[in-house]
């Protein structure tokens, strides 16, 4: 019996004003199928991930999508870029803010009360939250939760919406060894439910959820099909080993002062933490003229 589809593009471009027609695009993704997109940045990853969305509009050929929505199919699909995990519900501004000024802490609401208020149907939020094994952190505000932990209430913030389809841009991006191990759990435990596709730069970081490889280069696409090692192993031989050296050679700076200095920034026994969380204790930090620093930890560890 054939999988019922979830979008199919036949023989389809979309219309991108300043911009020459791409190669027309054959694509179909049936229900039970978690795709994969990969390539190298500006290989039209996100173009076409968009263009899945609804915007840009289609130029020529056919998409069609067995994705039941109220008004229009693309009603029901969600696309999540993870720099937006710190602008839950408008609150981007007040994440960083909240830092040194610990007590307005309570104005916050707790991840239940920001779930249950963006959710279409209280009940099924609850049922969500359980199966996604978040409920530890329902009680808690956004600013207690670690980068990993934020991740996964975004995910739940759009699941509570119903959608049809998710597309995650770059899931792994940021995180360190352990939250990545951990979304990508949470990711496979997700894919038991719901139709998902996936953006990313390069094999290593394909989740684990992934049953199939759509592979963009110059904004052509070519369907590897399902993932196996060997697809896999042979995927990873069309991407360079290494990144690309730096040049050793770099430009002059912009800006130059011969300004008399010795100290760009000197802290002396900093105390910072808030509500019953503390970040630094007796923290020293001189950065002399000329130096620079590289600020390293893994994530919830008061680097931002």
């Amino acid at each position: 019996m054939e999988k019922e589809i979830l979008f199919s593009l036949r023989q389809a471009t979309p219309r991108i004003y300043g911009m020459d027609p791409i190669p027309p695009i054959e694509w179909s993704v049936h229900r039970g199928e978690q795709w994969c997109i990969i390539g190298p940045n500006g290989s039209g990853k996100t173009l076409l991930a968009d263009f899945i969305a609804g915007n840009p509009p289609i130029r020529s050929g056919t998409i069609q999508y067995g994705i039941r929505g109220d008004r229009y199919p693309t009603d029901r699909i969600r696309k999540v870029c993870f720099e937006s995990t710190y602008s839950l519900a408008d609150y981007r501004n007040m994440y960083y803010q909240q830092r040194f000024h610990a007590t307005e802490n309570e104005e916050t609401p707790t991840i239940r009360e920001l779930l249950l208020r963006e959710g279409e149907d209280p009940k099924y939020t609850e049922r969500l939250c359980d199966r996604l094994k978040i409920q530890p952190l329902m009680e808690k505000r956004l600013i207690m939760l670690s980068s990993g932990e934020l991740r996964k209430v975004l995910i739940a913030l759009f699941l509570a919406k119903k959608p049809e389809l998710i597309i995650f841009d770059n899931p792994f991006s940021g995180l360190d060894v352990q939250n990545r191990k951990e979304l990508d759990e949470f990711l496979m435990l997700l894919a038991q439910q719901q139709p998902m596709i996936f953006i990313v730069p390069s094999p290593n970081e394909i989740p684990q959820a992934t049953t199939h490889i759509l592979k963009a280069e110059h904004f052509q696409y070519s369907a590897w099909g399902a993932l196996t090692k060997e697809s896999l192993q042979k995927l990873k031989e069309t991407f360079p080993a290494t990144a690309p050296a730096i040049s050793k050679g770099l430009p002059a700076p912009l800006l130059t002062t011969d300004a008399s200095y010795e100290y760009v920034l000197k802290m002396k026994d900093i105390h910072l933490g808030y509500a019953d969380r503390k970040i630094f204790d007796g923290l020293n930090w001189t950065i002399r003229k000329g130096e620079k620093w590289a600020l390293s930890g893994p994530n919830g560890s008061g680097k931002s």
